[in-house]
């Protein structure tokens, strides 16, 4: 075949090919606007737990805090008492 023929002959399209191209594409768009919705969805939940999961992290180092400030206010007040002796008694002879 002639140079000019082939070029002409590769850009023939029917209406048919047209048509499954317009299929393809659409199934493509419909799924990437499918996908990028359930990605927004997904960051969405996300950052939710995210909030949830930061502000019950707070709360429990809270809890904690409180508690050590209470045992060391109780150690601060046991040791002001006085010498106690809190290990087992030594071997006398």
């Amino acid at each position: 075949m002639p140079r000019g023929k082939l070029a002409g002959y590769f850009m023939r399209f029917t209406i048919r090919d047209l048509l499954w191209l317009t299929v393809v594409m659409a199934v493509a768009l419909g799924w990437l606007i499918d996908r990028s919705r359930l990605v927004l969805q997904f960051k969405e939940e996300l950052h939710g737990k995210d909030v949830f999961m930061h502000s019950e992290l707070e709360r429990v180092e809270r809890s904690v805090h409180a508690a050590w400030r209470e045992a060391l206010a109780r150690q601060v007040e046991s040791s002001s008492d006085g010498p106690k002796q809190t290990g087992p008694a030594g071997n006398r002879p």
